[in-house]
């Protein structure tokens, strides 16, 4: 079970990141850890919907296309404006 709340932390801290992994990316790494841990069990293609119920802190997401409009208005400009909101003192006192 500790593979598996390790498993279950890897896909809660992809989600913060905004980078949440999909179905069939959580299924390859529980697959590839079998294999490395010399067990060698083939991860079936429903094993992550089933993870996902075991660990009622996780959840499924559809995926969002992104707007047109909004990545119209993502121009170079905008992005580098916002870097300058990181050399503002209060958000630079914030720890990591």
């Amino acid at each position: 079970m500790l593979l598996e709340d390790e498993l279950a932390d890897w896909v809660l801290f992809r989600a913060s990141l905004g980078a949440a992994p999909t179905h069939s990316q959580i299924r390859e790494l529980a697959q590839r850890i079998s294999i490395e841990r010399g067990d060698g069990l083939k991860i079936g293609k429903r094993w992550a919907r089933y993870f996902i119920n075991r660990h009622p802190v996780l959840k499924t997401q559809k995926l969002r296309r992104i707007d047109a409009a909004r990545l119209k208005y993502a121009t170079d400009a905008v992005i580098r404006s916002w870097f300058n909101y990181l050399r503002i003192p209060a958000v630079q006192a914030i720890p990591p």
